[in-house]
């Protein structure tokens, strides 16, 4: 069939179309040419494509699989931190100075031959040594020892000796030696004085007044040596 385009542009139009597909293979091989490179690059490692994809993805750790855990474990728990028992050292230095006046009185008397003392949580003991010549000197001993807590208990801005008014010792019935109770008052505005002056309080649970909420046993033993043979 005869065209009806003039020859002009019928060679103008063959012309064009045939530069527009020369463009479009050149385009495919560049396009073949840079995905070969990417290829390549990952096969052989020498790409910098490859090595950043390396970088990216570390490698899983060989061995054995990892095992699943156990229903019946217990249920992790962080270690409780360790607390000291007894009294808080602000405590335990006031009430020290009560102690430390009995223990100074029984060495500085002429009549011990050694005095220990002991702190153990939240009490104080002390033993008091005697030798066979000094021992009929043990009574007075102690009677010194517990004047110089009750001297030392009211020159303390809160230490007290429960009882300190009616029978703030406690003799031992059995032994030579006493026991005290030493209690802390940190307000004397509300402070229970029934209970720190004669040791009783009688409406219990049902006191306005503040009961001491820190306070340490002091017992005090003699300890009698034999004769030397």
């Amino acid at each position: 069939r005869a065209s009806s385009c003039p020859a002009q542009l019928r060679d103008f139009k063959i012309e064009t179309e045939g530069l527009s597909v020369k463009q479009e293979r050149e385009r495919s091989i560049a396009d073949l040419s840079t995905e070969s490179e990417i290829s390549d690059g990952l096969s052989d490692g020498s790409g910098s494509v490859s090595g950043e994809l390396r970088a990216a993805s570390p490698e899983l750790p060989k061995g054995e699989p990892r095992k699943s855990l156990s229903t019946r474990a217990r249920a992790w728990r962080p270690a409780a931190q360790a607390c000291e028992p007894g009294l808080p050292p602000a405590v335990a230095m006031q009430f020290s100075e009560v102690v430390a006046a009995a223990k100074r009185a029984f060495e500085t008397s002429g009549f011990t031959a050694s005095v220990e003392l002991y702190q153990l949580p939240g009490s104080w003991k002390l033993q008091v040594h005697f030798s066979p010549e000094l021992s009929h000197l043990a009574a007075h001993a102690m009677q010194l020892a517990q004047s110089a807590m009750l001297q030392a208990a009211e020159q303390s801005k809160m230490t007290y000796i429960v009882g300190y008014a009616a029978a703030p010792f406690t003799q031992k019935l059995m032994a030579c030696g006493f026991d005290a109770q030493l209690a802390l008052v940190s307000d004397e505005s509300d402070a229970c004085w029934d209970l720190l002056a004669s040791g009783l309080c009688r409406r219990g649970c049902a006191c306005r007044w503040r009961h001491p909420s820190w306070q340490a046993a002091v017992e005090v033993s003699a300890i009698f040596h034999g004769a030397s043979a």
